[in-house]
């Protein structure tokens, strides 16, 4: 989007994805506290219901948007998708034992890189299909601007699946005061 819409160089693209992992690093510290503060439920419910907000928000950013405005809208995201990562890794290896967890991390790895395999995939064929529904002109902006207005849904297909939790789930790895 930034290069073909926005007429960004690949130089100045690759910039801005940088803020993406640097809150995503950067908040590897907090997220502790706001599992232990407010538990795993209510978290990634929390936190998905932000990052749908995040990918929704992108979807009004076109050539006049500003570079500060980016830029917090992709930390957003990378917030969201920090503690969102954080805190299924620790539900899903946390039970396992010291000789389990090694072959479980990896196994957690394989399918998270699978699954933004399948999203980048999804959201390629999504973006394909609305661009063939606008004009040559504005048509590519329009076509990324609906991609993330239905990439979105995905977010929200999160939430319901984490509705599924209980709510004391994962409170054995928090700290409790």
């Amino acid at each position: 989007m930034f290069q073909l819409s926005f007429g960004y160089s690949a130089e100045m693209s690759g910039w801005l994805l940088a803020p993406i992992a640097l809150i995503s690093v950067m908040l590897k510290i907090l997220i502790g506290r706001i599992l232990n503060r407010w538990g795993y439920k209510t978290t990634l419910i929390s936190s998905a219901l932000l990052m749908a907000g995040s990918v929704i928000s992108m979807a009004w950013l076109d050539k006049q948007s500003s570079l500060t405005w980016i830029i917090c809208n992709l930390m957003w995201y990378g917030a969201c998708m920090s503690i969102i990562f954080t805190s299924i890794n620790t539900l899903v290896v946390g039970d396992l034992s010291k000789q389990q967890s090694g072959t479980g991390s990896t196994v957690l790895s394989i399918v998270q890189q699978v699954g933004i395999g399948f999203g980048i995939a999804v959201s390629s064929i999504i973006l394909n299909l609305y661009r063939h529904f606008f004009s040559a002109n504005d048509g590519l902006q329009q076509a990324f601007s609906y991609t993330f207005l239905t990439s979105s849904l995905f977010a929200i297909a999160l939430v319901w699946s984490l509705m599924k939790l209980h709510k004391n789930d994962g409170d054995h790895l928090r700290k409790m005061p």
